[in-house]
């Protein structure tokens, strides 16, 4: 299967297009529906979500807007049909007023663990997760009649999801209860390291991006191979996007199953899943 991943960002808390060499928020979805995430999470158990390189940071953020039941999209940005005569902003204010944001009934169970050592990723992964914290919904509820502005329970459509911290600019109030969040944790640690003991029912969804030299980006493909490997009874399941060039199914020493591919930016990417075997070196 491939899927074409340019085209305009639908993620309100990502205002820009994904840069090129980074997953983007609608491939990230697309991997998370082909995982069993849910499936994990439906045991009652407490489990761990784990992105060891931090590469793009859309797949954490994607598994917590999953979990938090928050639409894609926001009314707040600017959809293309709002240009068109015959919209209805009335009629499509009633229609976000039937959105509803209902989180996982297991997501308490879930925590999201991003790490890496690069202090640069460390800082971006932070910001965007602030990002993503202030383009959740913010429910308001109306004190006086306003017949003339597009209302929803969420307040007015550009207020629903819009990336700002200030309170909402009618008469009404803000509820104190915010939207719960999933755990999520950005740490500055190595994945050799924090691969040695890995979380009780964990699962590794990641991006591998290609180093600067070729030796590096070989070493890094083979030595996460054997990380796997060295825990492979551990771990629920583990996924990787990956250059589509294969190297990394030659290099990992593993054996993969190749999901579906996508491009971005003009960058071919593969989405894998490990079978939980070696690689047969004779096939």
């Amino acid at each position: 299967m491939c899927a074409e991943a340019s085209g305009s960002p639908i993620r309100a808390y990502l205002p820009n297009e994904a840069a090129r060499g980074v997953v983007p928020p609608h491939a990230a979805a697309a991997c998370l529906q082909e995982s069993p995430l849910m499936q994990l999470l439906e045991e009652g158990e407490e489990c761990t979500l784990w992105d060891p390189f931090l590469h793009s940071t859309s797949l954490c953020l994607e598994v917590a807007a999953i979990m938090m039941g928050v639409p894609p999209g926001s009314p707040a940005m600017d959809y293309p049909f709002t240009q068109y005569p015959t919209h209805d902003h009335m009629e499509y204010s009633r229609l976000v007023d039937d959105i509803d944001v209902t989180q996982h009934k297991f997501m308490s169970n879930l925590t999201i663990l991003g790490t890496s050592t690069n202090s640069e990723l460390i800082a971006k992964a932070l910001r965007d997760v602030e990002a993503f914290k202030a383009a959740l919904p913010r429910r308001v509820v109306a004190e006086t009649e306003a017949p003339l502005v597009q209302t929803s329970k969420y307040g007015t459509v550009a207020e629903f999801l819009a990336d700002t911290s200030t309170p909402a600019r009618r008469e009404g109030r803000v509820h104190d209860d915010s939207l719960p969040m999933p755990k999520l944790l950005i740490q500055r640690r190595g994945w050799q390291d924090a691969g040695l003991d890995p979380p009780h029912n964990c699962m590794i969804l990641t991006h591998i991006p290609r180093g600067g030299r070729k030796e590096e980006t070989n070493r890094v493909y083979q030595e996460f191979g054997r990380m796997v490997l060295s825990n492979g009874g551990k771990w629920r399941a583990v996924m990787v996007v990956v250059s589509e060039d294969g190297k990394f199914e030659s290099l990992s020493g593993l054996e993969w199953m190749r999901v579906f591919s996508f491009s971005h930016e003009g960058e071919r990417f593969a989405f894998l899943k490990w079978t939980g075997r070696r690689q047969n070196k004779n096939s």
